[in-house]
């Protein structure tokens, strides 16, 4: 608009002169008639003519360079509004009258649009877009240039070859002026990558909700075999108890045997029956391990503390496993340095009689089993250790978990519960309990075994 004003003005100012030096020539031939036909004219009004033409050449210069002035800050409006333009990119800047004609346009139209600037120039703004419309509460282009001088909306344009894309406009009212100045700008990158953020974020939603049907299901299953593992150990306590009372009643009959027999008894019928009540008392502890492993899982087993001289207890426990020790000819070594720990004396007894047990079942015939204990930095440690098969490696990390069976190891192997229990007591007490094999690096066939476990002094 204010191109236009100065373009008014300068053509204004142009008439003028013109007309100055009009009124200029047709007051020279005036008085170049009036000399001829009349004579000479006075002094005092040849004077007067003089100044008169003076002036009016004067004035019809002073209107010249007004209209060399405007002419040349037309120009530089015109090289500005142009490095405006040109600075925008790609977005497109369009003056738009009240009547919504375009009147002026940059030539990033030709890129979006496809149109050049002349074909937009005169024409209505509905060809570059058309406002989307209205939200709930929101106002148009008209309300908000009215009220805050500026709006921003979206809109769909259309190009020369009748393709509709998303647009942004980013309208501005002209100060001083009617009209506004609008601004353009594609966001078809930007929509298709919000269509893609939903998509994800959708994508994602489903995922999750199929990950917690997942998750319902295996809580569901995992409740189950909850339920159905504490049947089973119901039903396995129930066993245990009638399996000791049975058993009690065989270590019963024995010990009624021995004294009837007395010394009547042969050397070999009595190493029998030594054997008969270490078996019993083999079974007796294993239907006490099923049943306190179940006491020390549920955290429902009491320790008794006390102080334990060490050396007792292996005594005692060699005591035990003498006979089955004798039916493979396997020498038990034991060297115990005189420790005194606070323990729970039945069931620590009950760790180091598994412990060995298990060494004597793998260990070969006609080998050594050796245990040793003693203090180590304010710990009391016990350590088995056989020539048997030794380990696996993959196992030994869970092979004192529940019904873990060993690879290498034949017999009983790993799938009892001796060694969960003795694992479970030992962390009750505080301690630590653990397996190194193989004992050496000769490649033999037998490479050995030494478990072994710490338990605080006090």
């Amino acid at each position: 608009m204010h191109r236009i004003l100065s373009r008014l003005n300068r053509q204004i100012l142009v008439w003028l002169a013109v007309m100055t030096a009009f009124f200029v020539a047709l007051q020279r031939i005036g008085v170049t008639l009036k000399s001829s036909l009349g004579g000479p004219p006075a002094a005092g009004a040849m004077l007067s003519q003089e100044w008169m033409t003076n002036i009016l050449v004067l004035w019809s210069l002073a209107l010249l360079l007004g209209a060399c002035y405007l002419l040349r800050r037309s120009q530089t409006e015109r090289e500005e509004w142009e490095a405006i333009f040109g600075s925008l990119g790609p977005d497109v800047l369009v003056v738009i009258g009240p009547d919504r004609v375009v009147q002026m346009c940059s030539s990033a139209v030709q890129a979006m649009y496809g149109y050049g600037p002349a074909a937009v120039i005169g024409k209505s703004c509905d060809l570059l877009f058309h406002s989307n419309p209205l939200p709930i509460g929101g106002r148009d282009i008209e309300t908000s240039l009215a009220r805050f001088g500026f709006h921003i909306g979206t809109g769909i344009g259309v190009r020369s070859k009748g393709e509709r894309f998303p647009v942004e406009t980013v309208a501005s009212s002209l100060k001083g002026h009617r009209g506004m100045v609008v601004l353009i700008r594609d966001i078809s990158e930007r929509e298709e990558a919000r269509s893609e953020i939903i998509r994800a974020r959708d994508e994602a939603q489903a995922a999750n909700q199929e990950k917690g049907r997942a998750m319902a299901e295996l809580e569901a299953s995992y409740r189950k075999l909850m339920e159905l593992e504490m049947w089973r150990d119901n039903l396995s306590q129930l066993v245990v108890h009638d399996i000791k009372h049975a058993v009690g009643g065989i270590e019963g009959s024995l010990q009624l045997l021995e004294r009837a027999l007395g010394r009547s008894m042969g050397e070999e019928a009595r190493r029998f029956l030594i054997c008969a009540h270490d078996f019993t008392a083999d079974l007796l502890n294993m239907a006490s391990t099923l049943l306190d492993v179940a006491r020390l899982e549920s955290a429902k087993m009491p320790l008794r503390k006390a102080p334990c001289e060490m050396q007792e207890v292996m005594t005692e426990v060699n005591h035990r496993v003498s006979g089955l020790a004798g039916l493979k000819d396997i020498q038990v070594l034991i060297q115990c340095d005189p420790v005194v720990v606070c323990c729970d004396r039945e069931l620590i007894s009950r760790v180091v009689l598994n412990l060995i047990t298990n060494a004597i079942q793998f260990a070969p015939d006609h080998s050594i089993v050796e245990v040793d204990c003693r203090e180590a930095q304010g710990c009391m440690e016990v350590g088995v250790a056989d020539l048997g098969p030794g380990v696996p490696a993959e196992l030994q990390p869970s092979v004192f978990e529940k019904y873990i069976q060993g690879g290498v190891r034949t017999g009983s192997g790993f799938a009892g519960l001796g060694l969960t229990f003795c694992r479970l007591t030992v962390e009750a007490h505080g301690g630590t309990i653990g397996v190194k094999s193989p004992l050496s690096n000769a490649g033999a066939a037998n490479v050995g075994s030494r478990f072994w476990f710490r338990i605080p002094m006090e």
